[in-house]
């Protein structure tokens, strides 16, 4: 999916959940992921780091949280 920034450091994130969309030719799609706020470095995998939404055409058609994809420790 992206990445989120955590004190420097790209941290990789997964959707809670697999998803398919089926699109017409014509359709515009837009991701959009919102860090929670006060992230902490240590980070275990699977943890809680936003919220992201899926727009088809400007509306709001899924949303979720995004997880972390790997653990993190400094």
């Amino acid at each position: 999916m992206e990445t989120i920034k955590v004190e420097g450091l790209n941290v990789p994130v997964v959707p809670d959940r697999n998803y398919k969309i089926i699109l017409k030719k014509s359709q515009k799609t837009k991701v959009e992921v919102i860090p929670r706020q006060n992230i902490k470095l240590n980070i275990a995998k699977g943890e809680k780091l936003g919220t992201y939404k899926v727009y088809i055409d400007n509306k709001v058609v899924l949303t979720g949280d995004v997880l972390a994809q790997k653990a993190i420790k400094k």
